[in-house]
C-alpha cells in the first residue's frame, strides 16, 4: 500500500464517542489519519482503486503493524474494525480483493 500525504488535515477530534473501547478508538484515529481528502486513484498490487473523500484504504497487516502487533495476530484488527462497523456504527466497509476501502461516516464533522 502506497501512502499519500497531499494535503494539510485538520487534528483529530478528541470528542469520539466509543465508551471504554480504546482499541476502536485508536483504529478511528488511524483511519481518519488515512483517509483521502480528495478523490484518488491508488494502485494496489496492480489493481487500481479509486477512493472518495473520507475513506481510507485498509489492509490488516499493516494496520497490524501500526498497533504494535505481529503478522500473525493482524486478525486482532479485523475484529476491531468489525465492531466499528457493526457495534459503534462508524464506519462502512466494502472489501475488495487485495485490500478493504473504510468509509468513515461523518468525516465532515469529525475533521
Amino acid at each position: 500500500m502506497r501512502k499519500i500525504h497531499k494535503s494539510w488535515k485538520q487534528p483529530i477530534p478528541t470528542n469520539l464517542d466509543l465508551g471504554d473501547d480504546e482499541a476502536a478508538k485508536t483504529m478511528l484515529i488511524l483511519l481518519i489519519h488515512s483517509a483521502a481528502n480528495s478523490s484518488q486513484a491508488l494502485s494496489v498490487n496492480d489493481q487500481i482503486v479509486i477512493i472518495e473523500r473520507g475513506q481510507a484504504l485498509y489492509g490488516r497487516y499493516a494496520y497490524a503493524k501500526r498497533f504494535g502487533l505481529k503478522r500473525n495476530e493482524a486478525g486482532r484488527c479485523d475484529r476491531i474494525l468489525s465492531r466499528l462497523a457493526k457495534l459503534h456504527n462508524k464506519v462502512n466497509i466494502r472489501p475488495l480483493n487485495k485490500c478493504t476501502v473504510v468509509s468513515i461516516k461523518n468525516y465532515d464533522d469529525l475533521t
